[in-house]
């Protein structure tokens, strides 16, 4: 008993320890063998994380802890400390530790079959495939309490946005983003979301730009919870909003929404650059903003926004 105690002291410990990485100790392998079923359900450890420091990669293995100990309770899920592992599993109760020699890490090169990313990573390790497939962020009671605040303190419905990302930095002419937010901000609140060096909204009552850092996520997370619904680019929050089940507007470059689905529905994510369109979610409705003159974007994204206030 009193080695169990010090087992799970010890467990924690490694959620607080620097993020540092011991590669200088040990070669960590980020492309592993496949494990079948019956490798998985005799393994009794298998670390996840990307080996990615943007953190949609990371968000795209948040719910592979939870369904894997569906089908594998025995099995202990640890993560690796590069990037944004260690903040988007911090909380996460189907994670036990921080791994520092994982020897082997699963997770960006985990993938098999069609579909949103979620679902190839579903597809490689022999998971039910959801049909509604979406991250997982488990908020502690300090950030519970703090989204409880930023909701009390709104007057109005709260849209939050993302203008510019790690992959995508213009999608949209910040000029459309300004002109967006001073037609709506007499009946919508706008929150915008990024980190430093990103322009400020003009017109928003709240401007989350954080330092450019990993633990910095956690605060991001608060504010797409207190939230109602997401205009954005295919970037980190448009994950967490998917997340929080918000409704959710992106804006892309990528080409016909309907016709990228269709295809990666239809052929391995190795083909037609289907890994590429792999991150979208098909709950959410998307603007290609080729398509569009500015004009009839604007109007397009009046009408979601109409639909989410009327």
């Amino acid at each position: 008993m009193a080695a169990l105690g010090l087992q799970k002291q010890l467990q924690r410990l490694t959620w607080v320890l620097p993020q540092v990485e011991l590669v200088r100790f040990i070669d960590v392998g980020f492309s592993p063998p496949w494990l079948s079923p019956e490798e998985l359900s005799q393994r009794p450890v298998l670390c996840i994380g990307s080996k990615a420091r943007t953190i949609g990669d990371t968000l795209m293995l948040s719910s592979l802890p939870r369904k894997l100990k569906e089908k594998y309770p025995n099995l202990k899920i640890t993560t690796y400390p590069r990037g944004f592992n260690r903040y988007v599993f911090a909380q996460n109760p189907y994670v036990d530790h921080v791994s520092y020699l994982p020897g082997v890490v699963y997770g960006d090169d985990s993938n098999f079959g069609e579909g949103q990313l979620l679902q190839l990573k579903e597809q490689y390790f022999g998971l039910e495939v959801s049909s509604d497939p979406k991250p997982d962020i488990y908020l502690n009671e300090v950030e519970q309490t703090q989204v409880r605040k930023l909701r009390a303190y709104r007057s109005k419905p709260v849209c939050v946005i993302h203008p510019w990302g790690h992959t995508w930095k213009k999608v949209l002419d910040e000029h459309l983003w300004d002109s967006l937010v001073s037609r709506w901000r007499n009946r919508v609140d706008f929150w915008q979301v990024g980190i430093e060096g990103h322009r400020a909204i003009v017109g928003c009552t709240r401007v989350l730009l954080n330092a450019r850092g990993y633990s910095t996520c956690r605060s991001m997370f608060e504010t797409l919870a207190a939230s109602d619904f997401f205009i954005g680019i295919n970037s980190g929050p448009m994950h967490a909003a998917r997340a929080f089940e918000k409704p959710s507007l992106i804006l892309i470059e990528e080409g016909k929404p309907e016709q990228l689905f269709k295809r990666r529905k239809s052929a391995p994510y190795y083909l037609y650059d289907n890994f590429r369109q792999a991150f979208l979610y098909e709950k959410n409705e998307h603007l290609n903003v080729p398509d569009y003159s500015a004009e009839v974007l604007g109007a397009q994204v009046d009408t979601f926004i109409e639909s989410q206030i009327s």
